[in-house]
C-alpha cells in the first residue's frame, strides 16, 4: 500500500529504505520481483537501501557500497562481485578470501601461483581475492596443499572453508567437507587484484 500512494504522483525517484525487511523469504523473492517490475514499467528511478547483499544483487541495475557513510565502490552486481576494490566490498557483496602477494617483475607470486599483475602500481605487496568458483578440488595428488577446517551446506552443493598457508578460502563441493583433511587444490579463474591494506 505505501509503494502504491507513492507511485501516485509519478515520481522520477523513489527511495525505498529497507522494504523487505522481517519478511520471509518467498515473500521477499515475490516482492523483489514486483518491486523490478514496477521501476522498469512506471519508468521510474529506485533508490533501493540494503544490508541484504542477495537482496542487492537480485534487483541492482547499478550497486553503490557505503562504508561509514562514504561510496566505496560502484558498479553493476557483476563488476562488484568479479572486482571488488577492496577486502570489505569483497566480503559483503559474496564469499571469498584472500592471500598476500609479493609484486616481482610485473607478476604477483603468492601461495597459489604467479599471475600476472594487471595495473602498474608502486606497491610491492597485493592481495589477491578469490571467489569459491575460482578454485576447485584437484582430482590427483597435485596443486597446492590444503586443510579443510570448515563447511556449510547451501542448498545443491557444499561451501568448504579451507586453510592454507595460514590464509583461509572456501571453494564449492557436491560433498560434505571432510574436517582436518589435507586436499589439493587449483586456480581455475584469475583472483581479484587489491591495491589496498586489509580494512
Amino acid at each position: 500500500m505505501a509503494l502504491a500512494r507513492a507511485l501516485i504522483s509519478n515520481p522520477d525517484l523513489l527511495l525505498l529504505d529497507e522494504p523487505l525487511a522481517n519478511l520471509d523469504r518467498p515473500l521477499k523473492k515475490s516482492l523483489l520481483s514486483q518491486i523490478s517490475e514496477i521501476g522498469k514499467k512506471e519508468k521510474v528511478t529506485i533508490l533501493f537501501v540494503t544490508h541484504d547483499c542477495q537482496e542487492a544483487m537480485a534487483i541492482a541495475d547499478k550497486l553503490l557500497i557505503m562504508r561509514e557513510g562514504k561510496i566505496v565502490q560502484e558498479g553493476t552486481p557483476e563488476e562488484v562481485y568479479r572486482h571488488p576494490f577492496s577486502p570489505f566490498a569483497g566480503f559483503l557483496i559474496g564469499n571469498g578470501g584472500f592471500v598476500k602477494g609479493d609484486i616481482k617483475n610485473k607478476q604477483i607470486v603468492s601461495n597459489l601461483g604467479v599471475f600476472p599483475l594487471n595495473n602498474k602500481t608502486s606497491y610491492k605487496e597485493i592481495l589477491l581475492f578469490f571467489r569459491p568458483e575460482d578454485i576447485q578440488i584437484c582430482t590427483s595428488n597435485t596443486g597446492h596443499k590444503a586443510m579443510v577446517v570448515n563447511g556449510s551446506y547451501t542448498g545443491g552443493r557444499w561451501l568448504w572453508e579451507i586453510e592454507i598457508a595460514g590464509d583461509r578460502l572456501s571453494l564449492y563441493a557436491s560433498d560434505p567437507p571432510p574436517l582436518g583433511e589435507l586436499i589439493y587444490i587449483e586456480v581455475i579463474h584469475p583472483p581479484s587484484q587489491i591495491l589496498q591494506d586489509m580494512e
